[in-house]
C-alpha cells in the first residue's frame, strides 16, 4: 500500500496489526520505510531497531541502521553496525580455514596477520588510508578480484595480495576484517567521530604555476553496486561538468571507466587533452594511476576514483549526496574529508542536474585553482 503512494493509509493499517500484538518485524521495517521518505530519519531508525530485534537474521536492518546513524551525526553507532553486519553475515564462512582475532587475543602481530575486504576498489584503498592513519602497517591482504589486486600491487608493493585459493597460505596465522580494524587496534577515538576533529589548515588555492590547470573529471561509478544503495545518491550526470567543459579555462581530462564513457560523444573532442576510454579497468589501471598524479584538480563523484586521488594525495573536489556513505565524514572547519586531507566535500540534497548546481561546481573549482 505504502509503495502505492498511501502513505498514511498504509501507517494506519500496520500500526493496527502491531495493537493487535502482531510483532513482526517486516511491519516495523515498512514503517521506517514511510517515516524515512518523511524525512524522520530519527524515527525511522528507532522503529528498524525494532524490525533489528526480531529478525533471525537482522544484517540488512544494521546497514540501513547504520547508514541513518551516520546522517544523524551518531558515528559510534554508525560504526558498530556496519561491523556487525560483516561479523554476522561473513565471518563464519571464512573462520572455518583460518581463525579470526578479537580484541582479547594478545599473541598476535601483524606481520602474520591477513587483513580482509572483498569489496570494491574503492573499498580496497579506504583500508590502506585507514592503516597509514593508525601507523599501522599490514603485511598481508585478501582481495577477491584480479582489478583489486592489480591495483594494490601498484599502490602497496610491500603488501602480499592474497587470492579466494591462498586464504590457507601457511604464513597468515589469524584474519581481520577491514571493519573490525579500527576498534580491535585500539584506534584513537577520532576514527570513530571523524565530524569533531578540526586539527586541519582550510584549504586554499593550489597555485597553479603552468597557463592552463589540468583537471581531471569522472562521473559514473560502479552501476552494480548503485544497485544497494538509494538512487540517484552517488553517480553524476557529466551534465553536472557542462560549464566547465565549455568554459574552454582547464586543460580537462576524462577520467571515467565503463560504458559512461560514451556520454563524452555529446562534447566537442578539442574540449579534452585526454580521454582514457578504459573498458577493461584490469588492464589499464596503470595508465589511470598515472594519469591522476599529473592532475592538479580531479573532480568526481563517490566512487574509487575519489578514494584513489585522495590516497595519492591530489586535490580532489567530491560532490556527493546527502545520503552519502560514512566514510565521506567531513571535519567540522573547511568541508574536508576526515580520511581524506586533499578531498573537499560539496553535500548536495540532491545529485540531479540544475544551473544551480552547475554553477556551484564550477565556483567551486574555481576557488580551488
Amino acid at each position: 500500500m505504502h509503495q502505492q503512494g498511501k502513505i498514511s493509509q498504509a501507517e494506519q493499517a500496520y500500526l493496527k496489526l502491531i495493537e493487535s500484538g502482531l510483532d513482526d518485524p517486516r511491519i516495523y521495517a515498512n514503517l521506517a520505510a514511510i517515516e524515512f521518505t518523511r524525512l524522520n530519519y530519527q524515527q525511522a531508525r528507532d522503529l528498524l531497531y525494532d524490525a533489528h530485534r526480531l529478525r533471525d537474521r537482522p544484517c540488512n536492518d544494521a546497514y540501513l541502521i547504520s547508514l541513518l546513524s551516520l546522517s544523524l551525526s551518531d558515528y559510534p553507532s554508525a560504526w558498530n553496525f556496519y561491523e556487525y553486519r560483516w561479523l554476522n553475515s561473513f565471518i563464519p564462512k571464512i573462520n572455518t580455514v583460518l581463525p579470526v582475532i578479537n580484541e582479547d587475543d594478545d599473541q598476535w602481530n601483524t606481520s602474520d596477520l591477513l587483513l580482509h575486504q572483498d569489496g570494491g576498489l574503492g573499498d580496497h584503498i579506504f583500508i590502506l588510508q585507514l592503516l597509514k592513519h593508525a601507523d599501522i602497517q599490514i603485511y598481508g591482504t585478501f582481495s577477491g578480484s584480479k582489478p583489486a589486486s592489480n591495483l594494490l600491487r601498484y599502490i602497496a608493493p610491500s603488501m602480499s595480495v592474497a587470492g579466494h585459493n591462498s586464504v590457507l597460505d601457511t604464513r597468515f596465522n589469524h584474519w581481520i576484517p577491514f571493519q573490525s580494524l579500527l576498534r580491535i587496534t585500539q584506534a584513537p577515538e577520532a576514527f570513530i567521530n571523524a565530524s569533531k576533529c578540526t586539527n586541519i589548515e582550510i584549504s586554499s588555492p593550489l597555485g597553479i604555476n603552468h597557463r592552463s590547470p589540468r583537471i581531471g573529471i569522472h562521473w559514473q561509478g560502479n552501476s552494480l553496486n548503485e544497485l544497494f544503495l538509494i538512487k540517484g545518491t552517488r553517480s553524476l550526470s557529466l551534465s553536472l561538468y557542462t560549464d566547465i567543459i565549455l568554459s574552454r579555462r582547464y586543460s580537462l581530462y576524462s577520467l571515467q571507466i565503463g560504458r559512461a564513457a560514451n556520454d563524452l560523444e555529446r562534447f566537442p573532442k578539442d574540449l579534452f587533452v585526454d580521454q582514457l576510454h578504459l573498458g577493461n579497468i584490469d588492464s589499464q589501471i596503470y595508465d589511470l594511476i598515472e594519469t591522476i598524479k599529473k592532475m592538479d584538480l580531479v573532480v568526481c563523484g563517490d566512487s574509487f576514483v575519489a578514494n584513489l586521488a585522495g590516497f595519492l594525495g591530489i586535490p580532489t573536489l567530491l560532490i556527493i549526496s546527502q545520503y552519502h556513505d560514512w566514510r565521506w565524514a567531513k571535519r567540522s572547519v573547511g568541508n574536508s574529508s576526515f580520511w581524506y586531507p586533499s578531498i573537499t566535500i560539496l553535500e548536495c540534497q540532491t545529485l540531479q542536474d540544475s544551473p544551480e548546481l552547475r554553477s556551484e561546481i564550477c565556483s567551486r573549482v574555481a576557488a580551488m585553482i
